[in-house]
């Protein structure tokens, strides 16, 4: 991630596994994520974060530009397609993936 610039992150949940992508790429996967999540309404929280047993907690410091919800897990294929669409709009210098 290069600070000052427009970076996209996903997190894709997937049942047991969590898969992060940075600007389009998988950059880490948990797989057998231990953290289930029932049928049901959560409270999704962004820009703050749960303090913990060292005491840290907190908000985001920057700007959050979109924030997008799915019915169902995008493949890696629309994950990148979404970057690559998304791009020019917040950062025209930099060429697609």
């Amino acid at each position: 991630i290069t600070p000052g610039t427009w970076n996209q992150i996903v997190l894709k949940y997937t049942g047991t596994t969590i898969t992060g992508y940075i600007n389009g790429v998988v950059g880490a996967t948990a797989i057998n994520f231990s953290k289930q999540y029932p049928n049901e309404p959560y409270l999704v929280v962004v820009g703050d974060y749960e303090p913990t047993n060292f005491g840290y907690g907190g908000n985001y410091i920057g700007k959050i530009s979109d924030i997008r919800f799915y019915s169902s897990a995008l493949s890696d294929a629309e994950v990148l397609q979404n970057y690559n669409a998304t791009l020019e709009k917040f950062n025209p210098k930099k060429k697609s993936n």
